[in-house]
């Protein structure tokens, strides 16, 4: 019985010290929101550019990616690009932000993208699918 009870006293110190702890919070006096009014006329149109990403998944979660841009898919080498902006957070977010590096690479001076349309095809298989996912999007610099 004292056995337990030392058990019980040192599981209870133990669990009394984990919650102590330090809590520490910064805060920015930046604004939240910044609004800056560009229009069509202070941008230079460079081109567009498609992107796909070819891939399986299986049971929901298993996805196996095997192409990217038309190439097979190398997973010694991967590239990754997010273009997120207010607008088009979750348009290029998942699988196709493995095929986003094509844009920068077409346009290396570009400094704004517009995404314009992305299509999903979706091939339903036992337990899995094949997926194809394109996107086109637009690039234009400040002028």
């Amino acid at each position: 019985m004292k056995h337990i009870i030392r058990i019980l006293s040192v599981f209870l110190l133990v669990i009394m010290l984990a919650g102590c702890g330090t809590l520490t919070k910064s805060s920015s006096n930046a604004p939240g929101v910044l609004q800056l009014n560009i229009s069509m006329d202070d941008l230079e149109y460079l081109g567009e550019s498609e992107i796909e990403v070819s891939y399986r998944c299986y049971l929901g979660f298993i996805r196996i990616v095997d192409q990217v841009n038309g190439v097979d898919y190398d997973r010694t080498n991967i590239k990754i690009t997010f273009l997120n902006s207010q607008y088009n957070s979750g348009f290029l977010k998942g699988v196709i932000s493995k095929a986003a590096y094509k844009i920068l690479e077409d346009y290396p001076e570009a400094e704004y993208f517009q995404p314009v349309i992305k299509t999903k095809v979706k091939d339903r298989l036992f337990l899995g699918t094949n997926s194809k996912i394109k996107a086109v999007v637009k690039a234009y610099k400040y002028k």
